[in-house]
């Protein structure tokens, strides 16, 4: 029989059953970075702000082409921050001025963690430096905030209290919330100061197994202090190891360098104990973070030669799943390994692609004049977003033994400005009730839409209904569940002009044969 459609329910080309409460995030840009206000009070005040360089720092980071796109940060952990309410606010206004009218907005958060006084009594300082986090409001939302540590006895104490927020791009669930750890550690060599740095880390790791983080989003960054991997104070509470070895060793709340994510022994200290600069295929030495300036004073001078600055990740944030780290992105920021016990702008190679508002003299002048550390920076994936839409018209009417189909788009709908900042798409679509069809796919973002079919059953006379189930079980995926009903009505075939029916040729016979 020929298909014949009575009536409509909707006459709309394209019928989206998507609904996304907010747009989700592009992929994200993640820096940690020791700014040293030290020597920026003006005009006799005791209240610093960030070094005008900075400006010029930041900018570049949100310029810089690796993998394929720039993209300005999402999030920046600071450190050697004096008051939070006026140095990183300073901070924030000076971003936001730089990205005034690009729809891009800055904010800080508001934790602001104790410390202590280096003298022999640990007096609480409400004024000493501190860490504190900026962050994109039209990228993630800051959910929660938190300040721990040890800061009470004599060897195993910390001068400062670790920070820890929790973020969540926008568009997605509490699964991809990103559990940011941002730490400034003891300086310094000596078995007392190795405590304190190993009292740091076993804190932060008490605080993941405490809090139910050893499965989650973790990052621990900052300011750690440590050139030697090795090294330890020897205290029996830590059982011989050392800080990082702490916070790597085997459990469900490690974190891990992304440079050895199978956990090798590396040593760090290239320049101070003379290992090779190539370790495991990795060069170091465009890792090292500390001292790019050559100024002294307020500035540590001396020259690039240790790894003081980290962004250590969990592993499910290795695993290539949902919220994961773009593999080689990891970075120091100016540094290509061209530089070393020298000031970062005396005789350094590097160039900085895709950066237009600066020349590389510029960027690296900057660097050596803002601050003690280079910044490190780290991109990561999003997760993906599934999204489902019948295309076409819906018949509500159709015939008995007519062949109707509807058509089933499914795509990967992150918003990102190259495939590999999201994670794949694995999904499946099934149907129940009048309907026929299923089927499994993966999709990549930017790929090309996934048209499934769905039939109707118009074998049965009456009203017809099911449901079109589609899912996904990416991991943090947005919008990872659709129920589409469909409902129609099943009627008696129509003959076609000109057709003469089984009644009518019965009729026919009938009137002959009483002629006769």
């Amino acid at each position: 029989m020929k298909f014949l459609v009575l009536s409509f329910c909707l006459s709309l080309t394209l019928l989206s059953l998507a609904i996304v409460s907010q747009d989700a995030s592009a992929q994200l840009r993640i820096v940690t970075y020791n700014t040293n206000t030290f020597g920026t009070e003006a005009n006799g005040s005791d209240v610093r702000t960030i070094r005008d360089e900075a400006d010029i720092v930041i900018q570049a980071i949100g310029e810089e082409v690796v993998n394929g796109f720039a993209r300005p940060a999402d999030i920046i952990m600071l450190q050697e921050q004096q008051r939070p309410n006026t140095t990183t606010q300073d901070f924030v206004n000076r971003l936001n001025n730089i990205y005034n009218g690009q729809g891009i907005t800055y904010a800080r958060g508001f934790q602001v963690g104790q410390t202590i006084i280096d003298t022999p009594d640990g007096s609480l300082s409400s004024n000493e430096i501190r860490q504190s986090v900026v962050y994109r409001t039209d990228s993630v939302s800051l959910i929660s905030e938190d300040s721990f540590g040890a800061l009470n006895g004599t060897t195993l104490r910390q001068p400062r209290e670790t920070l820890m927020h929790q973020f969540r791009p926008v568009g997605y669930g509490a699964s991809a919330d990103l559990f940011v750890f941002n730490g400034h550690w003891k300086a310094s060599d000596g078995n007392a100061n190795e405590a304190q740095r190993e009292t740091e880390a076993d804190q932060i790791r008490n605080y993941i197994d405490s809090n139910g983080l050893g499965n989650r989003n973790v990052i621990v960054g900052g300011d750690f202090n440590v050139s030697d991997n090795f090294s330890n104070s020897g205290n029996s509470a830590f059982n011989g190891q050392s800080a990082l070895e702490i916070l790597s060793a085997a459990g469900p709340g490690r974190v891990l360098d992304p440079l050895f994510p199978d956990n090798e022994s590396v040593n760090f200290s290239i320049y101070d104990s003379g290992v090779p600069n190539t370790v495991n295929g990795v060069d170091l030495a465009s890792f090292l973070t500390q001292s790019p300036s050559g100024q002294g004073g307020a500035l540590v001078g001396g020259g690039i030669d240790d790894r003081f600055d980290f962004l250590l990740n969990s592993d499910e944030l290795l695993d290539d799943e949902g919220v994961s780290v773009i593999n080689g992105s990891l970075r120091t920021f100016g540094n290509n390994g061209s530089t070393g016990n020298t000031q970062i702008n005396d005789g350094n190679t590097i160039e900085f692609d895709g950066v237009t508002s600066f020349t590389d003299q510029e960027v690296l002048d900057a660097l050596e004049s803002a601050s003690d550390h280079l910044p490190v920076v780290q991109d990561f994936q999003i997760p993906s977003v599934l999204e489902a839409q019948l295309v076409g018209s819906i018949p509500t009417t159709v015939e008995q033994g007519s062949a109707v189909d509807l058509l089933l788009a499914i795509r990967n709908a992150a918003d990102v400005l190259l495939p590999q900042g999201a994670d794949e798409l694995d999904f499946q679509f099934s149907t129940m009730g009048d309907l026929f069809g299923s089927e499994t796919g993966v999709d990549d973002a930017l790929g090309s839409v996934f048209n499934g079919i769905v039939s109707l059953d118009t074998t049965q006379l009456g009203t017809r209904s099911g449901v079109i189930t589609v899912s996904s079980n990416s991991q943090d995926v947005a919008n990872g569940l659709f129920s589409i009903p469909v409902s129609f009505e099943v009627v008696a075939a129509i003959p076609e002009p000109g057709s003469i029916t089984l009644t009518a040729l019965i009729g026919v016979a009938l009137a002959t044969r009483r002629r006769r």
